[in-house]
């Protein structure tokens, strides 16, 4: 075995600058090994927890766009009752084609840009 004759050629100090040189490499392998382990669980860790904030954030996302769905549709609810009414309430037809086309201004002014 050569590995064991070099080592019994040499001097003490020789012997333990091998045996330093030896600890230091089984330490780092050792070390590498265990961050391959831990390190991977820390970045599953990681990842399980921005995958919960964006799903946290996206449910409140979509609370706030059905909050704002509702308000936008109890808005055009009241524009559509106050139209009735004031439909109801009007003489001619040419009055009641203005006030519809007025509300559907107010709910779809897009829907004003075609008429222009």
């Amino acid at each position: 075995m050569p590995v064991i004759k070099f080592f019994k050629g040499l001097t003490p100090l020789g012997r333990i600058i091998s045996a330093l040189i030896t600890v230091v490499l089984v330490v780092l392998v050792v070390s590498f090994v265990r961050d391959l382990i831990v390190g991977n669980t820390e970045v599953i860790a990681d990842i399980e927890t921005e995958r919960a904030g964006a799903a946290v954030s996206n449910a409140q996302d979509a609370f706030e766009d059905l909050a704002e769905i509702e308000a936008t549709r109890e808005r055009h609810l009241g524009v559509v009752e106050a139209t009735e009414a004031a439909i109801s309430a009007a003489e001619t037809q040419a009055e009641k084609d203005s006030l519809a086309a007025a509300a559907m201004c107010e709910i779809d002014p897009a829907y004003c840009e075609k008429e222009e």
